[in-house]
């Protein structure tokens, strides 16, 4: 009984470590990613871009992809549908699209949730893998005035003359303009109420006056800023003032002298 006893006390701390070592074992692999990360690069408002990336089991035993979850505008995660369960050494790809409704850079995240048992005992080990998300959406067009310059010619000094303009929002999304602005002695602007949204393709009218108080040629611009890919708009302006002119008589009297009567004289 005692020579028992001490062959216990020699192996029950093998048996213990035996069982730790098979739990490690299990465990240990994890799901190994071929990027950290994702890069869809430019992509047009209103469209969209899929990309891949591959996953493989790195561990001994099986490995449940049980979930995948988005962060991130115009992110969305495409497939495959979840859970899938992948053997020792087996790949898989999943997809992440990007579909960007505005212009403008996006980050995000996929976070993939696995789950894999540790030995025996019927428990699951859950752990979380992170990859980053990046992409700009980008806007085609920009904000166009027509026409692109004003010449107001000859204007005479004191009158005000006036010219008509058009701004078009020719880009794919929605554009604000948030300030209009005149630079130059004698012009100014009116018809564009701030903020002034404008849908794809939508037009709005302006009016720019040219009212010179002195003679000489002028010149200035209408800087239109917003939201579009061109964020500062200008349209030059330019007038010439001159001194308002008479109408003259020369010579200023004309005497006829003395004409018979029924006679005649030029």
């Amino acid at each position: 009984m005692r020579r028992f006893g001490l062959l216990w006390r020699n192996t029950w701390w093998k048996l213990v470590l035996l069982k730790i070592l098979l739990y490690s074992s299990a465990a240990s692999g994890q799901l190994a990613l071929t990027s950290s990360g994702l890069n869809f690069g430019s992509v047009q408002v209103g469209s969209s871009s899929t990309l891949s990336i591959s996953v493989s089991n790195s561990n001994k035993s099986n490995i449940t992809i049980s979930q995948a979850s988005v962060t991130g505008t115009g992110f969305s995660f495409s497939g495959p549908s979840l859970p899938i369960t992948l053997m020792p050494q087996q790949n898989a790809n999943l997809y992440v699209t990007f579909a960007p409704q505005s212009s403008g850079s996006t980050n995000g995240t996929l976070s993939v949730v696995t789950g894999s048992a540790i030995g025996n005992s019927g428990k699951q080990r859950s752990s979380t893998s992170t990859i980053s998300l990046s992409g700009t959406g980008s806007s085609s067009g920009q904000l166009a005035a027509n026409p692109s310059n004003l010449n107001f010619g000859t204007a005479p000094v004191g009158t005000s003359q006036s010219m008509t303009g058009t701004l078009t929002n020719s880009t794919t999304s929605s554009v604000t303009v948030s300030q209009a602005s005149v630079t130059g002695t004698g012009f100014g602007v009116s018809g564009l109420p701030m903020p002034l949204n404008l849908a794809p393709g939508q037009s709005q009218a302006f009016n720019v006056t040219f009212t010179p108080q002195a003679t000489g040629t002028a010149s200035g611009s209408l800087a239109v800023v917003s939201t579009a890919p061109n964020p500062t708009l200008n349209i030059s302006l330019s007038g010439t003032a001159v001194t308002p002119g008479y109408l003259t008589a020369n010579p200023s009297s004309v005497n006829f002298g003395s004409i018979q009567v029924g006679g005649s004289q030029t």
